[in-house]
């Protein structure tokens, strides 16, 4: 980043930091849980929380603590719908009441564990800031020992655990229930109460939702009201942050590799019934992201966000295909069928470009990535000779030029295992008339070895895909790893 890119920072800097972000991520915490449903996502309101705390983050360890915690239980809001989903979808009526409890209590347990400390760095670390950047919205009130902050910190915690607690407390009643084999406590069984108490305990918990967002409310624009405090924090952080490029570097980097092990990890097909149930779009929105958090370092790349684009679009028309022309159960029907040989035909082009268009954007973004880090990493210790400084920074480079190399590999073969599936299978009848219209007409060899092709082509796919899949994912965590390393490392000489 250089002194034009600072001063672009500089310039796009708000008044208050970002802060306000943590009323967009109020607005989604404050809503009850209903058995295991969460109606408003609580990983979009702690990545907003995290948002609002991006750049005070940079200023104080404690808040960076407290921003990491809040991503972690978006995480953790992720899993809840995914435990959602698999309640309602996968799980049978008779056992559903069990699995909705051990689901409540285990998301419950590990979210108090986990935003108990998120609060208690948030209040410290912003006690911090105030004491060094004369904010006084942050400190007592008049006729109260205690700060302002440190009183909406621990009310939020409170907030919190009643919430989890409200959303298990109802479910527990499945262990009273006869039908599950537990006994009734007093001859009472009282599931049969389970929608009236899972009323109560909503009606409970939105009653305090609410007034923890009225208190949110109250005291972030307390906070933001404080016009001296923010002034001397973006003082601050012009001074102190703004002129670590490397600092920002790392954040990018890291950033953008998260997106592709995303993009990787859901490039793995999952067909159910001859659909793909994980859309192609996803992988690319994530590619899309990473080009995203790289657009200041990769500079004005035309050819970078046009090929990223394209790969975007065709990917979604693709997936969108296996709806209305052929999915992959009927590409054993296409000879003979004029419609779904013009649906093959298509699926195929499409599921070519797309595999070409995966493959040169994520060697493209590779390139940047690669460019970073020949500028942000090397030995810096000249003492010991310039020739050797150079000699080991060329040594580093080569390791990693070496991982984003595999990494690139892995990513073409990812690629093509899936336009190979889609030939494989349609040529599979071609295969068969080649050696005889009637399979038993061929020897036991023959038979044998079109039987064996097949199945490696057909039910055998899969787990190509799979292991393509594991290896694109591992070799980009290794190669994640070692950048990390080496950019940290070449940081703390800078410093």
């Amino acid at each position: 980043m250089n002194a034009q890119a600072t001063l672009v920072l500089t310039k796009k800097l708000s008044r208050t930091l970002g802060v306000g972000w943590i009323l967009v991520g109020a607005l989604f915490l404050f809503d009850p849980y209903f058995s295991a449903l969460d109606l408003l996502p609580d990983c979009l309101g702690y990545l907003f929380f995290a948002l609002g705390l991006y750049r005070l983050s940079d200023l104080d360890a404690r808040l960076a603590e407290s921003a990491k915690g809040a991503r972690r239980l978006a995480l953790m809001g992720v899993a809840r719908i995914a435990a959602t989903v698999f309640s309602f979808g996968f799980v049978s009526p008779v056992e559903q009441p069990v699995f909705i409890l051990l689901t409540a209590f285990i998301l419950a347990v590990i979210d108090c564990i986990l935003f108990i400390p998120m609060w208690k760095n948030f209040s410290a670390g912003l006690i911090y800031l105030g004491s060094r950047n004369d904010g006084r919205a942050v400190f007592t009130r008049k006729g109260s020992r205690r700060s302002v902050t440190e009183i909406y910190a621990a009310f939020s915690g409170v907030y919190f655990v009643l919430r989890e607690a409200l959303a298990v407390l109802p479910e527990l009643t499945v262990l009273t229930d006869e039908k599950g084999g537990a006994e009734s406590v007093g001859g009472q069984n009282l599931y049969e109460f389970i929608g009236l108490l899972r009323g109560l305990c909503v009606i409970a918990s939105l009653t305090l939702g609410i007034i923890w967002l009225v208190c949110t409310v109250i005291y972030v624009a307390r906070l933001l009201s404080d016009k001296p405090f923010f002034a001397n924090l973006k003082a601050r952080y012009e001074s102190d942050v703004l002129t670590r490029p490397d600092l920002f570097a790392m954040r990018a980097v890291g950033l953008s590799m998260g997106c592709l092990i995303a993009a990787a990890v859901l490039s793995v097909d999952l067909y159910l019934d001859g659909y793909n149930m994980i859309p192609d779009l996803l992988p690319a929105i994530l590619m899309i992201l990473a080009l995203f958090f790289l657009r200041r370092f990769a500079g004005k790349n035309i050819l970078l966000m046009l090929v990223t684009s394209l790969y975007g679009v065709c990917a979604a028309v693709t997936w969108l295909l296996q709806f209305f022309t052929i999915n992959l159960k009927q590409m054993g029907e296409v000879n003979g069928d004029p419609e779904l040989q013009a649906g093959f035909e298509i699926m195929t082009a499409m599921q070519l470009l797309t595999g070409i268009l995966f493959c040169v954007s994520f060697i493209l973004i590779l390139r940047v990535l690669f460019s970073m880090v020949k500028k942000y990493t090397g030995v810096r210790i000249f003492r010991l000779g310039s020739d050797y400084a150079a000699e080991r920074t060329e040594a580093i480079h080569s390791v990693i030029r070496g991982k984003l190399i595999t990494v690139g590999v892995f990513a073409v073969l990812t690629a093509l295992s899936t336009v190979y599936q889609w030939v494989g299978i349609s040529i599979m009848p071609s295969l068969r008339e080649l050696f005889g219209t009637d399979m038993e007409l061929l020897n036991n060899f023959t038979r044998t070895v079109v039987i064996t092709v097949y199945q490696i082509m057909t039910e055998g796919y899969w787990f190509i895909d799979l292991a393509l899949g594991v290896g694109l994912v591992g070799f980009l965590v290794s190669a994640t790893s070692e950048i990390s390393e080496q950019m940290e490392y070449s940081y703390m000489m800078k410093e």
